[in-house]
């Protein structure tokens, strides 16, 4: 599938946890240049090639905010700048999957009437009209949409599933240049009656991305700066703590009314302090009123995943890796409704 699209392969230092590849951090010498943002880049990033699992990698066009953040039964998360062409990215991705054995059940676009991509006009938030990817882009701003879920044979009661969104923006505000992935490993019911599942591939145009990676931001937010903004309601912040930074600008969540995701670089080792400590500023409620979580190390490296609920409602995601001798990373997500 994809035409002529060919994968980039790279390099990368990794970690085997639990059957997911964790990639090592390189410091600022070590991050590629990413090219045509000179002034400001993102804090810290893994270039296509890194591993993801022990079958997918980084695809070509993107870049690795931080780490892999692993689930102790094998899923992962991730969140990636797009800084290429983002057609490439969705055709690499969707034909490691494929090869792995996933087959696409949906393929979502903002509206879903022209495949696995399209062109959406208007706000961000608001959209007014959407077309296919090889229609002339609006002169009004406009942005890439790309969504597929996809599934492998149920297995022993299990089934893998693969989601994934990217969003591409034709405007420097807000900055939209991601692509977030969730790998999860989902219980069946015994009586529950197994899909047929196609077996063509996903379907991505073989043509130029209509829409390019907007400028990168030329100041990111500075501790106590809000880190959800533009995502989250009027109202509401969600400050950046100290000893810790944004890796890029968030990238919005699918929740009704608003929300997030934000990688985090800490500053120092001190995973569990900083996870109460977002959890008290963020207002969630304590510990003991969240989600049952988990924390499991493999070797050196330490992975938590805790979910709080908020006292003005909604949920708080906190997810983070931690390595010895290099940076620790949360994946920060909040859900407001």
């Amino acid at each position: 599938m994809g035409g002529d699209r060919k994968r980039g392969v790279a390099a990368a230092v990794s970690l085997l946890l639990g059957g997911v590849l964790l990639t090592g951090c390189g410091g600022p010498d070590e991050a590629p240049d990413i090219g045509p943002w000179p002034d400001v880049t993102p804090a810290t990033t893994l270039p296509p090639g890194t591993p993801i699992t022990d079958w997918l990698t980084v695809p070509q066009g993107t870049m690795l905010l931080g780490s892999a953040f692993p689930r102790r039964d094998g899923g992962v998360q991730a969140l990636m700048l797009v800084t290429g062409d983002a057609l490439d990215a969705v055709a690499d991705l969707s034909e490691q999957a494929y090869n792995a054995g996933f087959r696409w059940l949906s393929s979502g676009g903002f509206s879903g009437d022209h495949g696995a991509c399209e062109i959406v006009s208007g706000d961000w938030a608001a959209a007014t009209e959407t077309y296919p990817v090889d229609a002339r882009p609006p002169d009004e701003p406009h942005w890439l949409y790309c969504g597929g879920y996809g599934v492998r044979p149920v297995a022993e009661g299990h089934q893998w599933s693969l989601s994934f969104r990217l969003i591409l923006g034709s405007e420097p505000e807000p900055y939209l240049s991601h692509l977030y992935l969730s790998l999860d490993w989902l219980p069946v019911a015994d009586e529950a009656e197994e899909l047929e599942l196609p077996t063509t591939p996903l379907e991505v145009p073989d043509a130029p991305a209509p829409v390019d990676p907007p400028p990168y931001p030329t100041s990111m937010p500075e501790p106590g700066d809000d880190i959800g903004e533009p995502f989250t309601p009027t109202g509401e912040d969600y400050p950046l703590l100290e000893g810790s930074r944004l890796t890029a600008p968030p990238f919005p969540s699918q929740c009704v009314t608003g929300g997030f995701y934000a990688v985090l670089e800490l500053e120092e080792v001190g995973v569990n302090r900083y996870d109460a400590a977002y959890r008290d500023v963020f207002g969630g409620l304590p510990e003991n009123a969240a989600t049952p979580g988990e924390e499991f190390t493999r070797g050196e490296t330490r992975a938590v995943y805790r979910q709080y609920h908020l006292v003005g409602g909604g949920d708080l995601t906190i997810h983070a890796v931690e390595y010895p001798g290099r940076p620790a990373y949360l994946m920060v997500s909040r859900c407001n409704d």
